[in-house]
């Protein structure tokens, strides 16, 4: 409820409200009778305003749904990630702090990007069609909807196709 009226009030603000609907599964404990500590595992619907800053979406697109992509871009703690890493949600992978510096397509230098370098990690969640092949389908070829999730700029945390039953993507814009 409180992202609703988060993203209420920075559409008010910016003029453009977006709302990203993250399905997560939640463990919660309880007491068996037996005295034991058990965990039950639901489906919960969590929503995450997102500032316009923050969003991504395809300069040629007039709406999400026409877009060839969309994407959410930011600021984790490394802590999150970390514990993501072990939860088996990214990969394990070696991730670090985002350091503001980016290097070019061939890594002979450096330019400074920096905003946030105080120990975050630059999360990039990528939403839209990429060619099959990149997910290691061999046999196919054309895009799928997919969903890929990068840290600082490089480092490839997730990619899956859209688990979605409608394939449709999980931002909400107006």
């Amino acid at each position: 409820e409180d992202a609703i009226c988060k993203s209420f009030l920075l559409g008010a603000i910016y003029g453009t409200g977006i709302l990203k609907i993250n399905v997560q599964k939640k463990g919660t404990k309880r007491l068996s009778k037996e005295g034991e500590v058990e965990t039950d595992t639901r489906v919960a619907v969590v929503c995450e305003a997102v500032r316009p800053d923050e969003f991504v979406i395809d300069p040629s697109a007039l709406n999400i749904d026409e877009a060839l992509f969309v994407a959410h871009c930011m600021y984790k703690p490394l802590s999150v990630v970390r514990a993501r890493q072990e939860s088996g949600v990214y990969a394990k992978t070696y991730v670090g702090p985002w350091t503001g510096e980016k290097a070019d397509t061939y890594g002979t230098h450096k330019w400074d990007t920096a905003q946030h370098t105080d120990g975050g990690v630059r999360i990039v969640e990528y939403h839209g069609l990429i060619p099959k092949r990149l997910l290691g389908d061999t046999e196919e070829k054309g895009m799928i909807e997919a969903i890929v999730t990068i840290a600082n700029d490089g480092i490839l945390l997730k990619a899956v196709a859209n688990p979605y039953l409608m394939k449709d993507r999980c931002f909400v814009a107006y």
